[in-house]
């Protein structure tokens, strides 16, 4: 069985990769992997704030199915929702809405 950790980081130096389809694959299976890729945020947020229309989409998507111990993304994220690209501000206000339904129930405890 592969390493959780050692897939994370692979996946995260895929997020640099050149190649647009190899990124897309790598925030795709981060954002799946929910909170056990929250080291991949930094890269993502990176992603975020100087990728291309595409990467902020992607980045957006993946950090709200982060979830809890993304909240340091709530800065970029609130920004990405006044983005000049429709898709990336409703793909930031998504993952607002995700990552603070994932801190609820920490709050409430």
């Amino acid at each position: 069985m592969t390493d959780p950790n050692l897939r994370v980081q692979k996946l995260i130096h895929r997020l640099q990769s050149p190649e647009y389809l190899v990124r897309l694959h790598a925030g795709c299976l981060l954002g799946q992997m929910g909170a056990a890729a929250k080291e991949a945020v930094p890269a993502l947020l990176e992603l975020l704030r100087s990728g291309g229309t595409a990467d902020r989409k992607l980045a957006a998507w993946a950090l709200g199915y982060l979830g809890r111990g993304t909240a340091e993304a709530t800065p970029a994220l609130l920004a990405a929702a006044r983005d000049s690209d429709e898709s990336v501000r409703m793909l930031a206000n998504s993952a607002l809405e995700k990552i603070a339904a994932t801190a609820q129930p920490a709050a409430a405890a």
